[in-house]
């Protein structure tokens, strides 16, 4: 660690076995990305997207899925 700096907030996350992908829409990501991505990894990724879609779906007005390729 090079040094503390201020609002710096660290921990260690426990062994939960799951993983998750984030994205933070600072401009470092390109369109397609995620496809990119998804499709490199589909063994692993599985019905992920699939069930993150469904567990957003009755909090939003959109479709992550639609959001993704669009």
């Amino acid at each position: 660690m090079v040094g503390a700096v201020a609002g710096l907030v660290e921990g260690v996350a426990g062994d939960v076995g799951k993983v998750v992908f984030v994205f933070p829409g600072q401009g470092s990501q390109w369109a397609g990305m995620v496809l990119e991505l998804a499709e490199s990894l589909a063994g692993v990724c599985g019905g992920g997207w699939a069930e993150c879609a469904g567990a957003l779906k009755p909090f939003v007005e959109w479709s992550l899925v639609d959001v993704v390729v669009g």
